[in-house]
């Protein structure tokens, strides 16, 4: 019984091994990739400015900025 067990340990460390690898590789990839968006991004903005950076802020930036409209439009109506 002891080995059977034994053997199973073993898969199970083996995959988790192999897994292991696999987010690392895919976790390099995703690095390589934001380093690149962050290279494009760059180039883009000295090419063409502030209006194309403000398009290229992150969606956190934009749901901020809807948040905070939002807000306003509230505090506006009370105000009327």
């Amino acid at each position: 019984m002891a080995t059977k067990a034994e053997g199973r340990l073993d898969k199970q460390q083996q995959q988790q091994q192999l897994q292991q690898q696999q987010q690392q590789e895919a976790h390099k990839q995703q690095q390589q990739l934001l380093q690149q968006q962050m290279k494009q991004q760059q180039q883009q903005q000295q090419q063409q400015g502030l209006q194309q950076q403000q398009q290229q802020q992150n969606a956190h930036y934009w749901q901020q900025q809807l948040l905070q409209q939002h807000a306003q439009q509230q505090q506006q109506q009370k105000a009327h």
